[in-house]
């Protein structure tokens, strides 16, 4: 069974495996949590306008980013070129949804945060003569402030030069900007919300099922004389629906949904439409990346066609994304940043480098696709980096991660984190014609390599002639001392305009330039003295420059202690919710003080691994119960170093990070008295993304502390909508309440019951009137006739090998009823769904 384990945690990861098979282009960008797209076109680029999501628990963001593509494939990071803290009136950790838009050769960027002040939302406006930034606040103040639910602004410039702001939650508002794109005329209209309109009004009457509500990201633009409107929809999960209207002010038609709910792991949902290229294009954000949730979102886009009569047709959520719309030239220097997938990796940015790839470890891997390295093919590469450590290696590959290889670049210290360097090497083989490029990164032990700024290859040529020296140093710190590391070996190579290379190290000159600090015999280098050289390589007119530490590295390389982190903070205890998926770090704590991040390195050892799985980073909670976890790591020297977290899984957490106060309206918990204050008509306790099987249980228990609820009621709903009907129970004056499961039912509108679906329920907690303190004892799952709250192991009996069905990715049946320990017999590599998981065959 362990080994059926193995299988699920890799399918668990589905963007690790997506990046593995090559296909994936959602979402756009890995190196950070991105929301709420706002596209943009100007000249030959696609640029796209997000803010960054902090998490974990809440809408914590501090600043607005920069990606642009020529192809729709390779994104540049051009950075957080606005941050929050550009405007002066604007509350921490308030920076959402915004939008760009150009005028007269200048770029206005409209933003809503938290006027500190009011403590209320507003809407900003930065400019800048870039659509890349820099950007400035333009005015000092807000641009438009007034209400809570001032959020989410998009912008418009009507053909006849008019240009317009559409925002609101749960309203929906308009003005018109004035010419100078930073203050407006007239006063602020508050669009009516109707059936015909939008589908349902903005306050909706309990009990009556509306077409579609508005809830909040309008999206504003126009197309073929018609005026559009996208918005999220229909309360909280979100989707994307939209109106229309033969003028920029309504009346609005409501035309349905565009993008429905689906499996996307995020309750909202925000896009963006624009045309590039002679293609249309949808942006919208997904909780997809590893660790993502509501909280810690991911942009993605997908190109659709206009139905006939301008209608906008039903748009699905896909891992693949779009096609390219154009080629890579490898000739020019590109930006490292520049990416269509990267992991294992971040991004840096600097006053002076600008932006560059960092946090590179061993096993990353960057991939640029649809590469055009044209007819006479690649002779050389070249990249600038910087290492602050030991270094590592870059191998170039064709069209997989592990594809042909075609070059390898070694990497060594360089003096620091961004003292950047030029380093070349040759291309093997012929390489022409059009791939996606991998660069995978290797490197010993867990520590960071280097940092990339950018790269270039040249042509091959038929002459040959020197062109640069790789030179390299196995060891960046070395001691005097015999019984420690207290050599380093040197390698040179030659690389050649013909795309050859000759290992030249024992005809080089190699000298130190600070005498007395280490001796020089060949390619060898011993420590003599502690301190600091640079080491000159020559050969054939050309040079390089290595860079060497010699000082007492024992205590550098032993490992005092370990320390697991999450949430931000290390634990020695954790509460995760059920069928979850969490982050973690683990932390290398050396006696000289630094610490390594060593979460992909570390040993792992799982008391109950039917309850969890941990594995490179992550930790899945498979189901109710607890286990111990212990972490274990040596180093070059010293002993071998644990750390130990007890972790509880449970579908009903009562924690400050796992409870949600706020599911509708705006409420508050207190994790210590477990007290929950709902605001008014609100819902509070927890929401399943993908839902969750509570089949396998008979009750539901549920235990208060309290008996005045003020009108509360315990609901549960099989439906991924709060707006759908629930299962509900009255609390009264109930201490404790025990829900079976099996035979509980949801009143409809007409009288009439439907019985509750447990196989699949996305909701479950209080809903109250609002006001009045509900205190919970616990929430928990029982197959106990008595309604015994289980310990450990949940007290279930499952069938460990059921029968299940087995489809393609594509949804095309394989197998009919099979044994799920027989499901991966003959089957060739790639992903499928095996009953309701997917897993991946890799070998």
């Amino acid at each position: 069974m362990k080994e059926n384990w193995k299988y699920v945690i890799i399918a668990i990861l589905a963007m690790t495996l997506s990046s593995i098979t090559g296909y994936a282009q959602n979402p756009i960008v890995q190196t950070c949590y991105t929301a709420d797209p706002a596209p943009m076109v100007y000249g030959d680029k696609f640029y796209i306008y997000i803010d960054r999501d902090e998490g974990p628990d809440y809408y914590n963001m501090n600043e607005w980013r920069v990606y642009s593509s020529a192809d729709m494939v390779n994104w540049t990071d051009h950075g957080a070129q606005l941050p929050l803290t550009a405007f002066s009136w604007a509350k921490a950790g308030t920076a959402w949804a915004a939008q760009c838009i150009e005028r007269y050769g200048k770029f206005y960027w409209y933003v809503c945060c938290t006027d500190t002040e009011s403590n209320i939302n507003a809407i900003g406006v930065a400019v800048s003569d870039s659509p890349t930034g820099p950007f400035k606040d333009a005015l000092g103040k807000p641009m438009i402030s007034g209400g809570w639910g001032y959020i989410d602004p998009t912008v418009f410039i009507d053909d006849d030069g008019q240009a317009y702001i559409y925002w609101g939650n749960p309203g929906l508002f308009y003005v018109k900007v004035n010419e100078d794109m930073i203050s407006y005329s007239g006063d602020i209209v508050e669009v009516e919300q109707t059936v015909e309109g939008f589908g349902g009004p903005k306050e909706p009457k309990e009990g009556v099922q509306y077409k579609d509500l508005y809830e909040e990201g309008p999206w504003f633009y126009k197309r073929g004389g018609k005026y559009y409107l996208l918005y999220a929809a229909g309360g909280v999960p979100e989707h994307i629906s939209y109106s229309m209207s033969d003028s920029p002010t309504g009346p609005w038609k409501y035309m349905g949904k565009i993008m429905p709910l689906q499996d996307t792991n995020s309750f909202t949902n925000h896009c963006g439409v624009v045309d590039f290229k002679g293609k249309s294009y949808f942006a919208y954000h997904t909780g997809w990346l590893p660790g993502g949730g509501g909280f810690t979102r991911s942009v993605c886009i997908e190109e659709f066609k206009y139905n006939e009569d301008g209608t906008i047709p039903t748009i699905m959520a896909t891992k693949e994304g779009v096609a390219p719309v154009g080629t890579l030239n490898p000739y020019l220097k590109t930006e490292a940043e520049t990416m269509a997938w990267g992991l294992g990796l971040k991004t840096g940015q600097d006053s002076n480098t600008g932006v560059y790839v960092t946090s590179i470890r061993n096993g990353g891997q960057l991939k640029v696709r649809e590469v055009d390295f044209g007819n006479i093919g690649a002779g050389i590469f070249t990249a600038s980096v910087a290492s602050g450590s030991k270094g590592g290696m870059v191998e170039l590959r064709l069209d997989m991660p592990d594809g042909e290889l075609i070059g390898t670049l070694s990497v060594s210290y360089t003096g620091g984190w961004t003292q950047w360097k030029e380093e070349s090497t040759n291309i093997i083989g012929s390489v022409t014609g059009k791939h996606d490029l991998w660069f995978v990164f290797k490197g010993d032990g867990a520590e960071e390599l280097f940092n990339m700024d950018y790269w270039q290859f040249a042509e091959k040529e038929q002459n040959k002639s020197l062109v640069a020296l790789n030179a390299s140093i196995d060891q960046f710190k070395i001691d005097i001392l015999p019984g420690n590391v207290h050599t380093a070996n040197i390698k040179v190579m030659a690389i050649y305009t013909d795309g050859t290379a000759t290992d030249v190290t024992d005809e080089a000159e190699i000298r130190a330039v600070t005498p007395g600090v280490v001796s020089v015999s060949g390619g060898v280098v011993t420590g003599v003295a502690y301190g600091k050289t640079d080491i000159e390589v020559s050969y054939g007119g050309k040079s390089s420059i290595l860079k060497l530490i010699v000082r007492d590295i024992e205590k550098e390389y032993t490992v005092d202690r370990l320390s697991f982190e999450a949430f931000g903070k290390p634990v020695n205890e954790l509460k995760l919710l059920s069928r979850s998926q969490l982050s973690y770090s683990l932390f290398a704590i050396y006696q000289d003080g630094h610490t390594e991040e060593i979460a992909q390195v570390a040993d792992v050892d799982i008391q109950n691994p039917e309850v969890l799985l941990v594995e490179a980073g992550q930790i899945m909670a498979l189901k109710d119960g607890e286990s111990t976890v212990t972490f274990s790591y040596k180093s070059t020297f010293g002993e071998r170093q644990s750390a130990t977290v007890h972790i509880v899984s449970s579908t009903f957490p009562l924690t400050a990070q796992l409870f949600n106060p706020n599911i509708y309206s705006e409420g508050s918990f207190d994790e210590t008295t477990h007290t929950l204050v709902t605001g008014q008509y609100g819902f509070g306790g927890w929401w399943y993304d993908d839902g969750v099987d509570l089949s396998e249980y008979k009750y539901l228990v549920v235990k208060l502390g309290n008996t005045e609820s003020c009108g509360a009621s315990f609901n549960i709903f099989d439906e991924n909508s709060y707006w759908s009907k629930p299962a509900a129970y009255v609390i009264g004056g109930k201490r404790q309440m025990v829900v079976n499961l099996n035979d509980a039912y949801k009143k409809q509108d007409d009288g009439s019951s439907v019985k509750l679906n447990p196989s699949h329920i996305y909701g479950v907690g209080f809903w109250s009137l609002g006001g009045s303190p509900i205190v919970i004892d616990k929430v928990y799952l029982t197959n106990s006739d008595d309604y015994e709250d289980p310990t450990g192991i949940v007290d279930v009996v499952v069938d460990k090998d059921p029968l299940v069905d087995v489809y393609t990715i594509t949804g095309i049946k394989l197998r009919t009823q099979v044994r799920r320990s027989e499901v991966i017999r003959e089957l060739p590599v790639g992903i499928y769904i095996v009953g309701r998981e997917k897993i991946a065959i890799l070998k």
